[in-house]
């Protein structure tokens, strides 16, 4: 679940990049290059996406999404997991609070074109 939950808000950041943003970035850790511009503004073009907080409460998220997907289950630490549980909920409340401010913004954009 920890990892599904931080692939569905990168899927989402995806989208944001592809098209607000000039796309996923290229470099070889474009995942964690992805997360860091989303906290950018982006002057011309959009608002910062996330704030630099929930910046800071989904990387260890996406450093687990590494994790998860190289190495062997038997490896996961217990106490890391229960970490990454217990700050679950605070994440995922201010992602989706984020995005709704982020998606009120593009429906300004969208109703008051320059």
């Amino acid at each position: 679940m920890l990892h599904d939950f931080y692939t569905g808000v990168e899927r989402i950041l995806i989208k944001i990049a592809q098209e607000l943003g000039g796309g996923i970035p290229r470099s070889e850790q474009w995942h964690r290059d992805l997360l860091r511009s989303m906290a950018m503004e982006l002057p011309d073009l959009r608002p910062a996406a996330i704030s630099r907080e929930l910046h800071d409460l989904l990387m260890p998220y996406l450093r687990f999404r590494h994790f998860f997907r190289n190495v062997y289950g038997y490896v996961l630490d217990e106490s890391r997991l229960d970490e990454l549980d217990s700050g679950f909920d605070p994440a995922l409340t201010r992602f989706r609070g984020e995005m709704l401010a982020f998606l009120s913004w593009m429906d300004t954009q969208i109703a008051e074109p320059d």
